[in-house]
């Protein structure tokens, strides 16, 4: 356990030194989210990030879904509105950081 926990921090620590937002194709926003989860407060950019990768967040960053729930944002098609419910609801249903729906229902009706 306490090899995994200093192998999670060196992967961190050498993200960090490669990581350049500016020259980063957004285009593969859903493979930062899926390979680089345990460095999302690195890459997270709401503005850059592809939202049409947004299933990527829901299946693979759930823990920071206070981070990056936007339901105005959220690519509501079909896949990602399941993994939202599947990998997310705990977090839409106590609460994240911000109310569950701005104007528009969880299940985007």
């Amino acid at each position: 356990m306490m090899n995994q926990i200093r192998s999670d921090l060196r992967a961190v620590s050498d993200f960090a030194k490669w990581w350049d937002p500016e020259n980063f194709n957004w285009n593969f926003s859903g493979c930062l989210a899926k390979y680089c989860s345990n460095c999302f407060e690195i890459w997270w950019d709401p503005e850059q990030y592809n939202w049409q990768s947004c299933a990527a967040l829901a299946s693979h960053c759930p823990q920071h879904f206070s981070l990056w729930w936007d339901p105005d944002k959220y690519n509501w098609n079909s896949k990602a509105t399941r993994l939202l419910i599947k990998y997310c609801s705990a977090f839409l249903i106590y609460g994240g950081s911000r109310p569950v729906s701005r104007g528009k229902h969880i299940l985007g009706i």
